[in-house]
């Protein structure tokens, strides 16, 4: 699922493989390139679990500049086997962890840190995207909520830790772009800062959302 570049001059990259349960990493170099086959054998586990428990669904990730690596785990991809309301439904010995979180791990100890917690994410949206600002610390978390799509900014307390309830809330469903995709639930997936960290760009099937990213996050188009 989601990549970053631990160091994109050495080819070492991370990457979430949400059906494993983990966050890998593996040097480019190392793959085949001749049929571009990658055995499992080449990937290093960056983290697989959580208080002695797997995690769910390591969905995407971001390396700060402060060194601390922040991945989303919400239990996608555990759900979608033959039931009527695959969207609220997962099964119980698929999750594996008590709730959907935001997590960082400290790039030097590896020590992981559950951050934010969803404990009412079967009802108000699961953590999906992640990017963070490394000039003010906020970090920003899609929401993936087909009732509610929006786009949550947490800010640093001053000890660095993060409150579970966002400072600003992006609703999503109040923008569209006329066109073919017009009548699209504005699910939204990725996101990203720009360089100077001045410009927050937001996916979703219906084009991309931009917005300041300091303040209160206004809409630019």
């Amino acid at each position: 699922n989601g990549m970053f570049w631990e160091s994109e001059e050495d080819g070492v990259l991370l990457m979430q493989q949400h059906g494993w349960k983990r966050m890998v990493r593996l040097n480019v170099n190392d793959i085949n390139k001749e049929d571009s086959s990658m055995d499992q054998d080449l990937v290093d586990v960056v983290a697989d679990s959580y208080n002695g428990n797997l995690l769910n669904s390591p969905n995407d990730l971001v390396i700060g500049k402060d060194g601390y690596i922040y991945f989303t785990d919400p239990p996608f991809g555990l759900q979608y086997n033959d039931v009527d309301d695959p969207v609220n439904y997962a099964f119980d010995e698929l999750v594996t962890q008590d709730v959907p979180a935001v997590y960082r791990i400290d790039g030097d100890s590896n020590e992981i840190e559950r951050i934010i917690e969803y404990p009412n994410a079967q009802d108000t949206g699961n953590p999906n995207g992640v990017a963070r600002n490394d000039e003010n610390g906020d970090l920003a978390i899609c929401i993936t909520d087909f009732n509610n799509p929006r786009t949550h900014i947490y800010s640093p307390n001053e000890d660095g830790t993060f409150n579970n309830e966002p400072s600003t809330i992006l609703y999503h469903d109040e923008y569209r772009i006329e066109g073919p995709n017009e009548d699209m639930i504005a699910l939204v997936d990725g996101l990203t800062y720009d360089a100077d960290m001045r410009v927050l760009f937001i996916s979703s099937p219906g084009g991309i959302s931009i917005y300041e990213a300091f303040d209160d996050y206004e809409l630019l188009g």
